[in-house]
C-alpha cells in the first residue's frame, strides 16, 4: 500500500476548491481515502468563505 495522497486539493480561491481524486486503478474508496475525506471535510468546515468544491478524476481515461 502506498503512502501517496489520494486527494489533491487545489484552493483556487477562498471560495472555490478543486479536489482531484487519484487512487488508481479504480479510485476505490479505501480506509486511507476515507481518512483524507475526513480531513477535507474538517478543512471545509473551517473555511467560512468556501462556497464551491469541484471533484474530478485524475485519470482522464477512467469514467
Amino acid at each position: 500500500m502506498t503512502a501517496e495522497k489520494r486527494l489533491n486539493i487545489v484552493k483556487k480561491s477562498a471560495g472555490y476548491w478543486n479536489v482531484v481524486i487519484s487512487n488508481p486503478p479504480t479510485n476505490m474508496f479505501d480506509p486511507l481515502m476515507f481518512a483524507e475525506l475526513n480531513v477535507l471535510v474538517d478543512n471545509m468546515a473551517q473555511s467560512p468563505e468556501l462556497r464551491i468544491v469541484v471533484f474530478e478524476n485524475a485519470d482522464r481515461t477512467f469514467s
